[in-house]
């Protein structure tokens, strides 16, 4: 049997994306696999260092990210001699009962989005469009002006717009991207 050692999985949320132009963070795009090697719970947990492959790259890169930045946790077994290496670097080593155990708990404190991959294509394809359609950028940019102020007709327009284009999202959530880039320009 090949050198293994059990760990907590997860994948990178798709709105993680902050100011980035595509799905995912700054060094994961979105659905990446990364396995949690320390969590800081003197914060919360809200703080762990995480290994997995970098955005545009083939190399493993560890970095210390916000765990609601990630979803889908589960208990593992981790065969990649770089991933077993780091998690026994970081002493990260865990029995299968433990992984279990900590992987739950963070599942119940940020629930799983069933179908990671589709929903980083659609918020994909969403970005673009506002970034690229004209009618989008003046929806948006009006939908943006009015947000707070419990108008919605252009938000509800453009909802429709990219529900047409397969990017499909809750006007909540396109209230949120909307708010980010008028707030992050």
């Amino acid at each position: 049997m090949a050198d293994s050692e059990w760990g907590i999985a997860a994948n990178v949320r798709p709105e993680a994306f902050g100011r980035a132009t595509s799905p995912g963070t700054r060094h994961f795009t979105a659905g990446t696999l990364v396995w949690c090697l320390d969590v800081y719970w003197g914060m919360g947990g809200e703080t762990l260092r995480a290994i997995g492959r970098h955005r545009g790259g083939r190399q493993l890169i560890a970095i210390a990210m916000p765990s609601r930045y990630l979803t889908n946790f589960r208990a593992k077994v981790a065969y990649s001699p770089r991933v077993v290496h780091a998690i026994r670097e970081h002493q990260a080593q865990r029995d299968e009962a433990e992984a279990r155990r900590i992987a739950g708990g963070f599942a119940e404190r940020f629930p799983a989005v069933p179908d990671l991959r589709e929903r980083a294509k659609q918020l994909a394809i969403a970005l673009r469009a506002l970034d690229d359609d004209p009618s989008a950028r003046e929806l948006a940019a009006r939908a943006t002006e009015l947000l707070g102020t419990g108008a919605t007709p252009e938000l509800e327009v453009l909802g429709d717009l990219l529900e047409d284009r397969g990017a499909g999202m809750p006007l909540d959530e396109l209230a949120v991207i909307l708010r980010r880039r008028r707030d992050n320009p």
